[in-house]
């Protein structure tokens, strides 16, 4: 049997999500084709959803 691919790391799909960094080519195809880490990044989109909006003058 073929050896499974390691998933593309939290933290990494994080960054993606959040706009603040780039998968690399080999992260971008595996998020592609696995359903375990295409609902991870849902869920961190559905947190960044319910972020209250900010406020550019109360911003530090």
């Amino acid at each position: 049997m073929g050896t499974e691919k390691q998933h593309v790391p939290a933290i990494e799909l994080w960054g993606y999500t959040s706009g603040t960094a780039n998968l690399t080519d080999d992260h971008f195809e595996h998020l592609l084709f696995c359903i375990e880490c295409q609902s991870l990044v849902d869920e961190f989109i559905d947190v960044l959803d319910r972020l209250p909006p900010i406020n550019p003058g109360q911003a530090a």
